[in-house]
C-alpha cells in the first residue's frame, strides 16, 4: 500500500486509466507492477451491489457513510 500512495509510477498508471474513461483506480500486483483487471471487476454497477450490500450487512446506513465523506460528522 505505501507503493501505491508515494510512487510516481502509481499516480501515472491511475492518470493513463483515467485518460481512457476508466471508472475505477488501478490495481497493482503484489510485487507493485500494474495490471489490468478482469472486466467484470471494473463493472461500477455491480460495484456499487456489493458496496451496498457490505453496509447493510455490517449494520451501518448509507446516509451515515454520506455525512462522514462530506464531514458533517463528528467524534465525541
Amino acid at each position: 500500500m505505501l507503493f501505491c500512495a508515494t510512487s510516481h509510477q502509481a499516480l501515472e498508471h491511475a492518470m493513463e486509466l483515467r485518460s481512457e474513461n476508466w471508472p475505477i483506480c488501478p490495481f497493482f500486483s503484489s510485487n507493485c507492477k500494474p495490471m489490468v483487471s478482469l472486466k467484470r471487476a471494473r463493472e461500477t454497477t455491480l460495484a456499487m451491489r456489493v458496496w451496498e450490500s457490505t453496509l447493510e450487512l455490517v449494520g451501518i446506513p448509507r446516509e451515515y457513510i454520506v455525512k462522514v465523506i462530506d464531514g458533517s460528522v463528528t467524534r465525541q
